[in-house]
């Protein structure tokens, strides 16, 4: 749905979207932080959060936090 069509998402599904978007971000911000000195945690750090978030996406399951 776009801004402004009418359109609410559930409770349910704002909540995951804002779960999400900040795993993205926090998930990249450790990397960047830890990308100089320890470039293999970094790499882990992301390839860990994409696999997350895909299985998220892929299976409509609910965040960790069941919300």
């Amino acid at each position: 749905a776009n801004a402004g069509d009418g359109v609410t998402p559930s409770p349910q599904d704002r909540a995951r979207a804002i779960h999400m978007l900040a795993t993205m971000v926090g998930g990249m911000v450790l990397a960047r932080a830890t990308a100089a000195a320890q470039p293999a945690l970094s790499n882990e750090l992301m390839q860990t959060l994409q696999t997350q978030l895909t299985d998220w996406l892929e299976d409509d399951t609910p965040s960790p936090s069941g919300r």
